[in-house]
């Protein structure tokens, strides 16, 4: 994991500790973004030179491909929705609907504990210690896709994106990207990098709204190494993308990383 030296917050000023005014507000009230709009591009991919690209003020339909499909947020807090269901082929979860948070800082997908129990049964998943669940590896082809419906579309993952890999002790290990998260006011399900990742993202302030469409990952951005240790890897380093490309009011940041020389 890169270093990093905190978690910037880009909700809305309802939650900002303080009543501080949240810096995407600030740039707002400032009109020094083109659209009160910012949207995210992520890679899961070790092996992608770009690891990812925020876009404040605009939306870079490079990353993406199809239609946006937009739901509007339920209240102005955090970046909170209705999500209509969850289903396998066999198995529904929240079938009359649930809240969900689309968010950049959350890593994993995290919902109610008996839901995220029924689809870790699902994927005949073992649970370990501290509420992290395992997949055999070698039964990834037999794994169900799962559906998030939202606003009555389905935004499919595949058992390829649901799942991460990791490397301990020199041997694979396949963990599941859905963790339990029980919250004392109610039940909600946050949508994280696993799911950001394979869906573009845009959050929209100016209509209060999300958009969810599929990413696209152009092969330019991957290298031929199909696995870089970590330890052979700098902190990532943030580089203004693009800056040269983006009309005025329009702001790209994006993550590189870089092997060692």
């Amino acid at each position: 994991m890169a270093k990093f030296d905190g978690i910037l917050g880009m909700a809305y000023p309802s939650i900002s500790v303080d009543g501080v005014t949240p810096v995407f507000v600030n740039m707002i009230q400032q009109g020094i973004v083109e659209s009160p709009v910012f949207s995210f591009y992520l890679s899961r991919n070790i092996s992608a030179v770009l690891g990812g690209e925020l876009m404040i003020g605009g939306i870079d339909d490079k990353y993406y491909t199809g239609e946006i499909n937009y739901v509007d947020l339920i209240e102005q807090s955090y970046w909170l929705f209705k999500m209509d269901k969850l289903t396998t082929s066999d198995i529904t979860v929240c079938p009359d609907g649930c809240l969900a948070i689309a968010d950049t800082g959350t890593s994993m997908i995290a919902g109610p504990t008996d839901e995220i129990q029924k689809i870790n049964a699902r994927l005949g998943a073992t649970r370990l210690p501290g509420g992290i669940y395992t997949v055999s590896c070698g039964n990834i082809n037999n794994l169900p896709t799962i559906d998030f419906v939202i606003n009555g579309k389905p935004m499919t993952l595949e058992p390829t994106d649901y799942l991460v890999k990791v490397s301990k002790m020199g041997s694979e290990i396949c963990l599941s990207g859905f963790i339990g998260l029980d919250l004392p006011k109610r039940k909600l399900w946050i949508l994280g990098d696993i799911f950001i990742g394979k869906f573009y993202t845009v959050f929209d302030m100016g209509r209060n709204r999300v958009g969810f469409a599929k990413a696209l990952h152009p092969d330019s951005l991957h290298r031929t190494k199909t696995y870089i240790p970590m330890m052979r890897l700098f902190p990532a380093q943030s580089v203004p993308q693009a800056a040269l490309e983006t009309p005025n009011g329009v702001f790209a940041f994006s993550k590189l990383l870089l092997d060692e020389v």
